[in-house]
């Protein structure tokens, strides 16, 4: 059974449906764009509310590839799918700092010339 709670940040009544914090948190901003107003203050504050481990949905009109970008530095990657209607669904994943993979850093390519002095060696003084 899902326990129904007020989420800090929504406005008009809105509840979000949650059983535990393994289950995500759901905003539907169809209705915003719809009667002209921006989300994205609201989609930061269910941002804000996640619990750890939490993901949020994001129900939208459209796909809303700018907001990949602000969710990404903040450690979210995301998966979408353009529902039957038109419609996207789009899932944000917290990213772990563990399961988080960086490239290595790879060396200099070697010089082709092996009699050339290093480039910050000092030139010789004649005299």
């Amino acid at each position: 059974m899902s326990d129904h709670r007020e989420s800090p940040g929504f406005s008009r009544g809105e509840e979000v449906k949650t059983a535990n914090a393994r289950e995500p948190l759901t905003v539907d901003v169809r209705g915003d764009l719809g009667q002209g107003r921006h989300p994205l203050g609201r989609i930061m504050q269910a941002v804000k509310a996640l619990a750890g481990g939490q993901d949020l949905v994001l129900l939208a009109p459209f796909e809303p590839v700018p907001l990949y970008k602000v969710l990404s530095v903040r450690g979210f990657d995301h998966q979408a799918r353009q529902l039957p209607g038109g419609d996207w669904e789009v899932r944000f994943l917290r990213r772990s700092r563990r399961g988080a993979i960086r490239a290595p850093k790879t060396p200099p390519p070697p010089s082709d010339r092996t009699d050339a002095p290093p480039a910050n060696a000092a030139a010789p003084v004649e005299g």
